[in-house]
């Protein structure tokens, strides 16, 4: 095999807590994290000359060495003593900075494509995906999650995490993304200052996501950092408003921000709002609207 085809999903998260900062200046957190079927598409080819390149149909997306996926594949080239080398074609349909761990994703979908390129996983399947999810800790927190896919609660600073069973069912997840740019770091720095920020319960939605109760779901979805992000970019409340006035049952923002992603209860009634939204496009300065759905593995 000289070629594999591979898909990298986007995560949102059904509920995130910060529960402070550590002393290296990490956060611990208490999140449900959710894969959606919104994905970017790669393609890994082996080079014989040894080299790993990159190109990708983004022009502002860098290819370089600083690229996740392009140190993904070196990672693992070092790790397995892999001497050939590798091409990544990556075709990307989620939007860069957007709080649903595009290049994490992509990171992830290299890894597990250049184990089976490069006959790593021959085996064991799984017991090379958990290999995988213990390496890619050197590259990133939301790595291992990737490579898990599904439906997980994560702790620590986002590493420790443990499946959610049965995994949540096919929702219509309309996904959007404003076309205002929010800095993690302001966020984070923002939050260590707020002294009245509402905790969500997580052990609710978890209960909730374990029964199966839509409605429920609906009602406990929560994220911490809306009471840090909202008043920095207050778009976000006023497009969670026209979310919810077109037909989503919940809208909420997903990680530390701007995209905003929306449930509902039909498929058409998701479309009818993307219809609704693409029409006020411009006056809610929106960069990207996706017809998704949430979806129960990699």
């Amino acid at each position: 095999m000289k070629r594999i085809s591979r898909r990298a999903c986007a995560k949102i998260n059904l509920g995130l807590d910060v529960l402070g900062r550590r002393e290296d200046g990490y956060h611990e957190v208490r999140m449900l994290m959710q894969q959606v079927d919104l994905h970017d598409d790669l393609i890994l080819q082996k080079r014989e000359d040894g080299r790993i390149s990159m190109e990708c149909d983004r022009e502002d997306l860098p290819c370089d060495e600083t690229n996740l996926c392009v140190r993904a594949a070196e990672l693992m080239r070092r790790q397995y003593g892999l001497s050939g080398g590798l091409h990544i074609d990556l075709t990307k349909r989620i939007p860069l900075a957007a709080g649903l761990a595009g290049g994490s994703a992509d990171a992830a979908a290299v890894m597990l494509g250049m184990a089976e390129l490069f006959g790593l996983a021959q085996d064991d399947r799984e017991a090379m995906r958990r290999e995988l999810m213990h390496l890619a800790l050197q590259l990133g927190a939301d790595i291992p999650y990737c490579l898990m896919g599904g439906t997980a609660l994560a702790e620590g600073i986002g590493q420790i995490l443990t499946p959610v069973r049965p995994a949540l069912r096919e929702i219509p997840t309309l996904i959007v993304k404003p076309a205002a740019s929010v800095s993690t770091g302001e966020v984070y720095r923002a939050f260590d200052s707020c002294t009245d920020c509402r905790h969500p319960d997580i052990d609710g939605l978890l209960d909730a996501i374990r029964r199966e109760a839509y409605t429920d779901i609906c009602h406990s979805l929560g994220n911490i950092l809306e009471d840090v992000t909202i008043p920095l970019h207050p778009e976000i409340r006023q497009l969670k408003n026209v979310l919810r006035d077109h037909g989503a049952d919940a809208a909420m923002m997903s990680g530390s921000g701007p995209t905003v992603f929306a449930l509902f209860s039909e498929e058409g009634k998701m479309r009818d709002c993307r219809r609704k939204l693409l029409e006020q496009r411009e006056d809610l300065s929106l960069e990207g609207v996706f017809l998704s759905h949430t979806r129960g593995g990699v």
